[in-house]
């Protein structure tokens, strides 16, 4: 990964993320905004998995599988809740990847 890039993927992934919370305090669940996040989320990840090394590669594609299984419907809350907590994990590949770049320079 280009180690210059890894803050801004970082602080993308926590943007969605703090959308997914918002969508999941809020009383009124509006699956038609969360639907529109969860496809800017797959943007994102889709341009980080091509930068991410091998080992990594496989886990963010298992969440991009997970994405494009509510390509043609609209997320329940559950759903969503359950791709917040895959996202944390990303952002943990991320800083994992980031630290290991320093320590082999």
């Amino acid at each position: 990964m280009a180690v210059a890039r890894a803050p801004e993927f970082a602080q993308r992934i926590r943007d969605h993320n703090e959308t997914f919370t918002r969508f999941l305090s809020d009383p009124v669940f509006d699956a038609d905004l969360a639907a529109d996040e969860i496809e800017k989320a797959k943007m994102t990840l889709q341009s980080l998995v091509r930068m991410l090394p091998r080992p990594e590669k496989k886990s963010v594609k298992g969440v991009l599988k997970t994405i494009r299984g509510y390509e043609n419907r609209r997320p329940s809350q559950g759903e969503l809740r359950i791709l917040y907590r895959r996202f944390i994990g990303v952002e943990e590949i991320i800083k994992d990847v980031q630290e290991t770049k320093r320590w082999q320079r």
